[in-house]
């Protein structure tokens, strides 16, 4: 997920999109996205470099994503400080992405 206050957010920031979720009777649900980053993962293999897109917890939900493994975010880390959490998906020869857990990395962007 990365840290959303500091990756934008798309327009308003976490502020912004917790004020719009939360006075929402329209929509079943909406989304928040960050701009595209790069991020240096470690861990299991030597750091490599990865492009990361930080999200709100709904984001796979209003998607329809599902993950093969593991799971996606919890509201509560959308929270600043409660949001060292991410999602990796694993991109194939046959251009399916599967979205796999790995149980400890380090991501740094």
């Amino acid at each position: 997920m990365g840290k959303l206050e500091g990756r934008g957010l798309g327009v308003g920031g976490l502020p912004k999109y917790l004020d719009w979720r939360a006075q929402n009777h329209v929509f079943e649900d909406i989304a928040g996205s960050g701009w595209v980053s790069g991020f240096t993962m470690s861990g299991r293999q030597e750091p490599a470099p990865i492009l990361g897109l930080p999200v709100t917890a709904s984001f796979f939900r209003v998607f329809g994503v599902q993950t093969l493994y593991g799971r996606t975010f919890f509201e509560e880390e959308e929270k600043p400080g409660h949001d060292q959490v991410v999602v990796l998906s694993l991109a194939t020869d046959s251009g399916n992405d599967t979205l796999i857990p790995i149980p400890k990395c380090l991501v740094r962007g």
